[in-house]
């Protein structure tokens, strides 16, 4: 199963947490295809009617023990999708996306939250809306590290507990880590490349490595990237990034600086504003000394 989180609610309003859930129980949507039914699964909520869940979250949400801001999440939104291959199953077998879903919201949190299976789109997909607060008070928010493991521990309980399920089997990583996006080359590119002639991007890298090894801090590159008809790309105006390639931009790693010097060139621009701030300031004193004489 593939498991997002959503961007919560964090509108206290009834109308607004009234109108996401109003969205996640839209009969249209998770009416069965085989029987008309609908697969919903509560926790720590009585009745069914989305206004009484609305008051009932609102209520756990005044006890809360955390420390409380402004614009903190209301109302959770999380969504479980599965491969197509599998939807004609899991739309056969209620039980199964019935124990899924109650499995999950048991695993995740004791906070009030309902859960609602989707049949609308190409394949089946389920909903979950959680109050931010457990019933003890505390906040069911995690952090990244615990996201993953909570994740994995899903995709375990769904490969032993229901095998037939084997099209939907993700492969979350445990390093915690994003892959590297691989930027493409263009066509043109490709074909310079294939002809052994060396593209902009590469003439840009060669003369970035020549001009950066005797460079011992960001200003310097910069000025002689100027020097040398290079256009800096410079982040918030201030902080030298990278450099530009025609229409494209690249960051200085990108153009072959290694992190090592980068990480020395920022180091060595930050001791000298320091130092240039330091000077600028006595030299103000030294001129507001001889004002008053």
């Amino acid at each position: 199963m593939i498991i997002k989180m959503i961007p919560g609610v964090k509108s206290k309003k009834p109308s607004v947490l009234l109108e996401n859930i109003r969205y996640a129980y839209d009969m249209e949507k998770i009416r069965s295809p085989y029987d008309g039914e609908v697969c919903l699964a509560k926790q720590f909520l009585r009745g069914y009617e989305p206004e009484s869940w609305v008051e009932q979250i609102l209520k756990n949400d005044e006890a809360k023990t955390y420390n409380n801001h402004i614009r903190r999440v209301i109302l959770r939104k999380e969504v479980i999708s599965f491969s197509p291959e599998s939807s004609d199953y899991l739309r056969r077998n209620k039980k199964v996306l019935k124990e899924l879903q109650r499995e999950y919201m048991k695993r995740r949190s004791t906070a009030p939250g309902i859960s609602i299976t989707h049949y609308d789109q190409g394949h089946v997909h389920v909903h979950f809306l959680f109050g931010s607060t457990n019933v003890d008070s505390t906040s069911n928010r995690l952090n990244n590290e615990q996201m993953r493991a909570f994740k994995r521990e899903m995709e375990e309980f769904q490969r032993t507990r229901f095998p037939e399920l084997h099209h939907s089997n993700i492969e979350h990583g445990g390093l915690g880590k994003k892959k590297r996006r691989v930027r493409s080359r263009t066509h043109a590119e490709e074909q310079m490349k294939k002809s052994g002639v060396k593209t902009d991007k590469e003439e840009l890298t060669e003369r970035i490595i020549e001009i950066a090894k005797d460079c011992s801090d960001l200003s310097m590159l910069k000025q002689r990237m100027i020097e040398h008809s290079i256009e800096p790309y410079v982040r918030k105006g201030k902080v030298l990034t990278g450099a530009y390639c025609g229409k494209r931009r690249f960051r200085l790693t990108t153009l072959g600086v290694t992190k090592e010097h980068l990480k020395q060139m920022t180091k060595e621009e930050a001791r000298l504003v320091e130092l240039r701030a330091k000077r600028n300031k006595e030299r103000d004193k030294e001129q507001d000394y001889e004002k008053g004489e």
